[in-house]
């Protein structure tokens, strides 16, 4: 979900040239980039001079899915290339890196094609410099990915991604790409290792009822950068998942496996326990019209139990299911918009709601838990750039339950909303592509997070609702209709982040990252600097 493709067909579905793409359920499958991009091509008269480049160099990289009866230009008669055969393909291959060429398809280190199978094979490396308040430290990046289609329908991939990061002067904490889950500890306080790893994988099938999926990565579904429903806060956890396509519709279905805070270890061997944590949901995207999308989101967490039959339906509807399995899980479920009044505009937002009490409904009571989004989304027809601005705010407790295990977390980091309950946002972006291989954005967030007032070892200690691991049992109901959006010590921070990738060749990136987080009068100052080679 990194890929900048996804930035981009999102400012064009905004412009008007993308009219009735459900484009908030991701990741995407190759074929329905691929599909954009052709409808794009067809307009391409109307974009910009710089968007009718990015969008050649994207047509470029979909070659296979646009253009099949063209095989890769690495390719020979043998229908196979690799980087290692032969000091020509080394010293053909070096030589591509550093030279540009418009509109040229990605090398790979090993790439097969004949007829309707491929296989490809990629090695990427990053090096980065990191500084806060001018203590400086280096990490590297290794990544390595494989991906085959075999025939039509069927489609393999994985990677494997390894960050270290090496500690100097005290400056430990884990770098932005930390989702949760395992990292190695330093051993030292002057110089020492760090670091953690991730993979994300899945086999795929797609044909006429559908696209089955059996995975494990992070699910993004919304409508907003900073989504309620599920973002890209958390590790890979795997699931398998089953979305259909009807012409102004999609229905996605998935469950998955996640991983508890919490565990018990066994006295005799050290054994690490958990209870099993399950997850659940389906979704619903709609263009009621070319000016209106619409969604409805249900997704439920349980545990503590094996596989519930009744949540393997897909289309079933789990708010009375989870009623007749005696009200046990944790019930959430959203509704969000996005409608584009002209070319270039479009508000969205998003009400998720968690248990809550109709008669209670606009009142101060806790169990009123819920989050509200509302965002403007503009992009200017005759510029490469838009702007955004957005609200959001979470209620105190939403995403929380009375069984700690199946809270909305996943290795205790939040699903959904990044900064969880008890938050209020104001973000503002600004995105600008000066050239083909230039992109530049500035983001600001002012963030009011309500924390608790008195330390969990003081024995009036009470938590408030502003962690998504906490119990609401534990609450003190004297504040059970006294809850406001805002509860507790309230804490602000303002972020300010500026960010510039240079695409110099195909193959290597440059990457500049300036951030600067003032909170409670604290100010800390973040610099990065990377290069990423990319075969």
């Amino acid at each position: 979900m990194e890929n900048p493709v996804y930035l981009f067909l999102d400012r064009m579905a905004t412009l008007g040239y993308l009219q009735s793409f459900l484009n908030d359920t991701r990741p995407f499958t190759r074929d329905k980039v691929a599909e954009q991009l052709k409808i794009l091509k067809e307009l391409s008269a109307q974009l910009t001079r710089v968007d009718r480049k990015i969008l050649n160099e994207y047509i470029a990289d979909y070659r296979q899915e646009l253009r099949p009866d063209e095989k890769h230009f690495q390719i020979g008669e043998d229908n196979n290339y690799l980087f290692f055969r032969s000091f020509e393909n080394m010293k053909t291959g070096i030589k591509n890196v550093f030279q540009y060429q418009d509109n040229r398809e990605k090398q790979h280190l090993f790439i097969y094609e004949k007829d309707d199978e491929s296989i490809w094979i990629d090695w990427s490396e990053a090096l980065r410099a990191e500084s806060k308040n001018g203590s400086y430290r280096p990490l590297n990046r290794d990544e390595i990915r494989f991906f085959a289609q075999l025939g039509k329908q069927f489609s393999v991939y994985f990677d494997g991604i390894r960050y270290v990061q090496y500690n100097v002067n005290n400056y430990t904490e884990l770098t932005t790409e930390y989702k949760g889950g395992f990292y190695q500890k330093p051993e030292k306080e002057t110089i020492s290792l760090q670091g953690f790893d991730y993979s994300n994988a899945y086999v795929q099938m797609t044909g006429k009822y559908g696209n089955f999926v059996l995975g494990t990565e992070p699910l993004f579904w919304g409508n907003s950068p900073n989504s309620l429903i599920l973002s890209d806060n958390v590790a890979p956890f795997p699931f398998f998942k089953w979305q259909k396509e009807f012409q102004k519709a999609q229905f996605t279905f998935f469950h998955g496996s996640l991983q508890p805070k919490d565990f018990e270890r066994d006295t005799l061997t050290g054994e690490k326990t958990f209870i099993e944590k399950y997850i659940v949901g389906h979704r619903w995207d709609m263009a009621i019209s070319p000016k209106l999308n619409f969604s409805f989101t249900e997704i439920y967490l349980y545990g503590n139990r094996g596989l519930e039959l009744a949540y393997l339906v897909p289309p079933v509807i789990l708010w009375p299911t989870q009623h007749n399995l005696m009200d046990r899980d944790n019930a959430t479920m959203a509704f969000e918009f996005e409608y584009f009044p002209w070319g270039g505009s479009k508000f969205y937002g998003t009400l998720f709601l968690d248990e809550f009490t109709t008669t209670q409904i606009f009142n101060d009571y806790w169990a009123n838990k819920q989050g509200v989004q509302l965002g403007i989304h503009y992009a200017p027809i005759k510029l490469p750039t838009d702007f955004r601005v957005e609200f959001t705010a979470v209620h105190p407790w939403t995403y929380t339950h009375k069984f700690d295990y199946i809270s909305y977390t996943h290795n205790g980091v939040d699903l959904g909303f990044y900064a969880g309950p008890n938050s209020q946002l104001w973000f503002f972006e600004n995105q600008w592509w000066p050239g083909k291989r230039l992109y530049a954005s500035l983001q600001y967030r002012l963030l009011k997070h309500g924390v608790e007032p008195l330390a969990v070892d003081d024995l009036n200690y009470y938590p408030i609702g502003s962690n998504s691991n906490q119990n609401y049992t534990d609450r003190d109901e004297d504040y059970n209709h006294e809850t406001t959006w805002l509860m507790g010590e309230i804490k602000t921070a303002n972020e300010l982040e500026l960010q510039i990738s240079y695409h110099w060749r195909k193959e290597i990136f440059f990457d500049w990252k300036f951030k600067s987080l003032e909170m409670q009068g604290k100010v800390d100052r973040y610099f990065t600097f990377q290069i990423r080679f990319d075969y």
